[in-house]
């Protein structure tokens, strides 16, 4: 999904999260939405043509996971050139941006707003299923994190306090050496099981499927399953 293309309501949501978090002032908040438009602020909140301007202001003033995670989309390589979806589930964990070409790109976002408690294992098991895994955190977040990221793992940082979301490549990631295909062959429904190795007997595709057509299929599998839900092109 394009930047331009974001619905109403999912501008209208982060605003409002803004607007409603206890770590604003909301009649400072107000009160700077009436500047920076010259209009009320419960007009500009449900005028579906002041879109491109309350991103603006959001991607300013509040970078959350949501404003992160569609300026890197919009910015990035590997997301412009692939498949690139949002929230892809992988157990307990679910991945905030997927990316799937040749190559198969998990990206993790951590802003300011995030708690740190289960980055560590996040990256572990996206690790497992995904050969290039990156972490997006803000920049004054990066020696907090250093210590609970897998070396295979590649960091992008953005600045938080500055006027505009703008990443920069700290560390490439490297492919991953952890990849385990009983762990990837879970991750498809019997359904997708049987679509794509025509058996849901895991044994058994384990020792009639090469590592590298096992990771193709599940690429494969992703985008079927995905195709037209939440992407960004």
């Amino acid at each position: 999904m394009k930047l331009e293309a974001y619905s109403k309501t999912w501008f209208s949501k982060q605003t409002k999260l803004y607007y409603d978090s206890t770590r604003t002032d909301q009649s400072s908040f107000k009160k700077l939405f009436n500047n920076f438009f010259d209009l009320p602020y419960e007009l500009v909140f449900r005028n579906e043509s002041y879109q491109s301007s309350l991103y603006n202001l959001l991607e300013k003033y509040y970078k959350n996971e949501e404003i992160v995670k569609a300026k890197f989309v919009s910015t990035n390589a590997n997301c412009k050139r692939n498949f690139t979806f949002f929230e892809f589930p992988v157990k307990n964990s679910r991945i905030d941006i997927v990316s799937l070409g040749d190559k198969s790109f998990a990206y993790e976002v951590k802003t300011k707003y995030d708690t740190l408690d289960r980055l560590s294992k996040q990256l572990n098991d996206y690790l497992k299923c995904f050969e290039y895994v990156y972490v997006i955190i803000s920049d004054d977040r990066l020696d907090e994190v250093a210590h609970m990221i897998p070396t295979e793992v590649g960091i992008y940082t953005f600045k938080d306090k500055s006027t505009s979301l703008n990443f920069r490549l700290i560390k490439k990631a490297e492919l991953s050496s952890h990849m385990n295909f009983e762990y990837i062959l879970d991750l498809f429904t019997k359904n997708y099981l049987k679509k794509y190795f025509l058996t849901e007997n895991r044994n058994l595709i384990l020792s009639q499927f090469s590592i590298q057509q096992i990771n193709k299929l599940f690429k494969l599998m992703i985008v079927d399953k995905y195709k037209g839900k939440n992407v960004s092109h």
